[in-house]
């Protein structure tokens, strides 16, 4: 589960980078469509990552075991997405690193198990 933790910690940063910043304002504000780009597809191969990622954590005992893998994702996913809209609504109101760190780094406290 460190691992996941830390990919989405890293990808805080490329996050809150202007350009990065315009694309996924478009994605997930605007929901155009294009020929290439399909936000729903890009959104649903996330979360399979994700949920094959706490499969595997479930298989190893590191998950709670009052939470399936599927909850577990759909939590981080919800957690991301609400971060990341409250920030590009206002990118000046909060650090997306610093706070989004510290929402990931409680949340999978939350998930691991430890007995």
């Amino acid at each position: 589960m460190d691992t996941l933790r830390l990919a989405y910690l890293n990808g805080l940063p490329r996050i809150e980078q202007p350009h990065a910043q315009r694309i996924r304002s478009i994605l997930l504000h605007r929901c155009e469509f294009f020929s290439d780009i399909n936000p729903l597809e890009i959104v649903e191969e996330c979360q399979a990552g994700m949920r094959e990622q706490f499969r595997h954590a479930h298989e190893l005992g590191l998950l709670v075991p009052h939470l399936s893998p599927d909850t577990a994702s759909r939590l981080l996913q919800s957690t991301l997405s609400g971060l990341i809209h409250d920030w590009l609504r206002n990118p000046q109101r909060f650090s997306l690193q610093e706070e989004g760190s510290e929402l990931i780094n409680a949340l999978f406290r939350l998930l691991r198990y430890e007995p």
